[in-house]
């Protein structure tokens, strides 16, 4: 009898617990939390936000793992196979293509490392990303069917632009961050802070007030449910596919100046091929420049200054043919400048001051002839400025440079004759 009363007191707890679990499992705070998948496959479990990685998928992107979410012991658990209204997709399927498309641009092991910019990314999209219509991915195969293209480069540059919110620790930003604290969003993108900057703009882009289309400026949130186009900071044209001419937005500027960047650069940023104007000044960002950034052929700016980034400027970096403007100032940038410098015909408006580099200044930027404004000082250049460069000064230059730095007071590293300052500029 006391052998059964035990079993009865027993059964009553454990109903009593699973009337309580169950109450978790159905909070509306749980409920509006990500829901997950549970796979098919055993041994192959993604978790997410505290999730951890076991899946055997192989290098060719072949994924049939899942997420568990994980909140306060409440797991929520979904069938792999039910309709997740994305697509016309089960939830798995999604996830699968998604994840074969974002492996183009995005080595395996980086993706599956879950505390990864790029990993937390991809999860954003397959669970959290509201935006309607959704964005379909496209098979490898379909790419160039029936607008997959536009649809891939779309999804590509939207996973890219999470990728970069995550990795600049995109909570924290001054403005336009998703947090409800700082989702404030007045900035949108100018970039007319110079005479250099205007012209280039005008450029670039022309009278877009008398196209058909124009630019996208963007005004909302991060990670908000709208395209990628409308979020602060960030500017769009319009263009088309050339498979079947149909026309779509793609990213040409990013744009934030002291809106508490802190993080590192992301090798996806250049899969945005359309972007002309990359501009980052006044951040905390620190690490190498991504030698990728030398295939963003459209490239007109490149501005960084007042960050923390180090290492050499990439040899790829050199293949930026279109830029204009190269302001890299007030980093702890360091080596040589390469003479393939002498590639970047269209150049106007150079700014390396106080960095650490070292070497000479190369002679090849006396073949520069659109450079206007040069300043070398507060590096560890040494020898003389490149009489071609003093000669590109000459009255009777075509384009002769009207500010020229470099570290030239007595006893200086460097010799030159023809600077304006041999220091700060006044």
């Amino acid at each position: 009898m006391r052998q059964q009363r035990g079993h009865l007191l027993v059964n009553a707890a454990l109903a009593i617990l699973l009337f309580l679990t169950n109450g978790i499992c159905a909070s509306p705070r749980s409920s509006q939390r990500l829901r997950r998948l549970s796979s098919a496959k055993a041994g192959k479990e993604h978790l997410h936000a505290g999730f951890v990685h076991n899946s055997n998928s192989t290098s060719q992107g072949s994924y049939d793992g899942g997420y568990i979410y994980n909140d306060e012991q409440a797991t929520i658990h979904e069938d792999a196979t039910a309709s997740n209204r994305k697509c016309n997709m089960s939830t798995l399927q999604h996830e699968t293509a998604l994840r074969q498309l974002i492996l183009t641009i995005t080595p395996q092991d980086v993706l599956d490392t879950i505390t990864s910019p790029q990993s937390k990314a991809f999860h954003w999209l397959v669970y959290e990303d509201a935006i309607v219509p959704p964005l379909c991915p496209p098979s490898l195969d379909d790419i160039h069917v029936d607008g997959g293209y536009a649809r891939a480069v779309m999804l590509l540059e939207r996973y890219a632009m999470i990728a970069f919110y995550y990795a600049t620790n995109g909570d924290d930003w001054k403005e336009c961050s998703a947090s409800t604290i700082n989702n404030l969003c007045t900035r949108t993108i100018t970039a007319q802070s110079s005479e250099v900057l205007s012209f280039v703009i005008e450029q670039a882009f022309g009278d877009t007030s008398t196209t058909q289309h124009g630019r996208k400026i963007g005004t909302e949130s991060w990670l908000s449910d709208t395209p990628t186009c409308d979020w602060g900071g960030v500017g769009c044209s319009y263009t088309t596919d050339g498979n079947n001419n149909q026309g779509y937005y793609t990213i040409d500027q990013i744009e934030f100046e002291d809106n508490n960047l802190v993080g590192t650069l992301l090798p996806e940023l250049s899969t945005l091929h359309n972007l002309k104007f990359l501009i980052l000044e006044k951040g905390h960002l620190f690490g190498p420049i991504p030698s990728s950034y030398g295939s963003l052929s459209n490239l007109r700016v490149l501005d960084m200054d007042y960050n923390q980034l180090t290492g050499n400027l990439s040899i790829e970096l050199y293949d930026l043919v279109e830029l204009r403007e190269l302001d890299l100032n007030d980093n702890q940038l360091s080596g040589t400048i390469g003479t393939e410098i002498g590639r970047l015909s269209e150049l106007v408006y150079l700014q390396v001051d106080n960095n650490a580099f070292e070497g000479n200044i190369p002679v090849e930027f006396g073949g520069l002839n659109e450079l206007v404004w040069a300043v070398f000082h507060g590096n560890n250049f040494t020898g003389e400025m490149p009489l071609s460069v003093c000669e590109n000064r000459n009255e009777t230059s075509n384009q002769k440079i009207t500010i020229l730095t470099a570290d030239c007071l007595e006893d200086g590293p460097v010799v030159c004759s023809c600077c304006d300052y041999c220091g700060e500029p006044l």
